[in-house]
């Protein structure tokens, strides 16, 4: 596996749609966790498309809609359909943060094992923030999560749930990380 053009064009996409955006309660931009899921991706088997997806996963929940043409178009049917699966909400009315979270679980019930390869790699990474944060004693480690720590760790709980019985290559990662978690978390 070798990153080529197609890679950085996705790379290049992702960066436009998010510019220097900052992730959600950091100061880094959210290019650090594209990059980080891609990479993650990688290291559990994944192929180039889930690696692109993983570059793209947040440009329609984030752009919206209008991304999903140029997406289809620029790097195919599959990597649209891996970047749709691991978007949440999408077509659906604004819900409560508990209500969404449900509906994303239920909805990864049925996703195909590669779109859940890429989703359990964007949720590995999330858990792996949380987990830094907690180490690190900061004040407020839930906050970017958009929920307080209960429903967060039911959330994550959930998760690593689902990735073990559908039999995720991250599920043993995940797993480890939720351990450390509630211990960091009390």
């Amino acid at each position: 596996m070798h990153i080529n053009q197609r890679y950085a064009n996705a790379f290049d996409y992702a960066m436009r749609v998010h510019a220097a955006r900052p992730r959600r309660g950091s100061t880094l931009p959210a290019s650090v966790h594209l990059m980080a899921v891609s990479a993650l991706v990688f290291e559990h088997g994944g192929d180039e498309d889930q690696a692109l997806a993983a570059l793209l996963h947040d440009v329609v929940e984030v752009g919206g809609a209008v991304h999903a043409s140029p997406i289809n178009r620029q790097f195919g049917a599959r990597v649209l359909r891996l970047v749709l699966d691991c978007s949440e909400g999408l077509g659906q009315p604004p819900a409560d943060w508990l209500g969404r979270k449900r509906r994303h679980l239920e909805h990864l019930q049925g996703v195909a094992e590669d779109s859940l390869l890429v989703s359990a790699c964007n949720k590995l990474h999330r858990v792996h923030c949380l987990r830094r944060a907690l180490e690190r004693g900061d004040a407020a480690p839930f906050a970017p999560f958009g929920a307080g720590r209960e429903p967060v760790l039911w959330y994550a709980q959930r998760l690593g749930e689902l990735f073990a019985r559908r039999g995720s290559a991250p599920a043993a990662a995940f797993a480890r990380t939720l351990e450390r978690i509630g211990r960091l978390a009390g």
